[in-house]
């Protein structure tokens, strides 16, 4: 986990956090300074992180541990979606009022792959998946049919072989007794 000194007094070298472009859950620690000394929370702080991207668009994210002299700030999918530095600010809250504010440069570095080409040679892998995935759809398809015309005949054997079937009463114990007759008619 990356971890980067704030200073709540302005005017101090910003640092940098370093992550790739679509980063979403990577964590860095702040470690929350005033001047020269630790600065603690006690918890009844409110603190967010608000950033604009290179794009222009902004964003606001609130950071829920506040009784330590540091705070963990996950990345999220918007914070990293444009590559580029996006200036960030930490700002502690009490109530309506600003206790400070801690500037960083968030420096999002471009990912690999954006708005690429699929090489032939992946091409041809997905081909060979859909391909494989077709077979195995149609595969099913032939055994949910072929699953079907069994239980109708498995169906239409009972009804033949209910209807050949005959009740009767035995007269030594009078109890009922079923037997079945292949001659009786369908």
């Amino acid at each position: 986990m990356q971890t980067i000194n704030l200073n709540l007094v302005p005017g101090k070298v910003k640092p940098v956090v370093h992550s790739s472009q679509y980063d979403k859950g990577r964590t860095f620690r702040c470690y929350l300074f005033d001047g020269s000394t630790n600065y603690t929370l006690d918890g009844t702080e409110t603190i967010t992180i608000e950033g604009q991207k290179s794009d222009s668009h902004i964003f606001l994210y609130s950071v829920t541990n506040t009784e330590s002299n540091y705070v963990d700030v996950a990345t999220t999918e918007q914070m990293t979606a444009v590559s580029g530095l996006v200036d960030c600010e930490l700002r502690i809250k009490k109530g309506d009022t600003d206790i400070g504010t801690a500037n960083f440069w968030l420096e999002v570095e471009k990912a690999s792959t954006e708005n690429g080409t699929l090489s032939e040679s992946d091409i041809s892998l997905l081909r060979e998946v859909e391909d494989a995935t077709e077979s195995a759809a149609t595969s099913a398809s032939d055994s949910a049919e072929a699953a079907a015309a069994s239980a109708e005949q498995a169906a239409a054997w009972a009804a033949s072989t209910a209807k050949k079937l005959i009740l009767w009463r035995d007269p030594t114990d009078n109890g009922l007794n079923w037997t079945y007759d292949p001659d009786l008619p369908d």
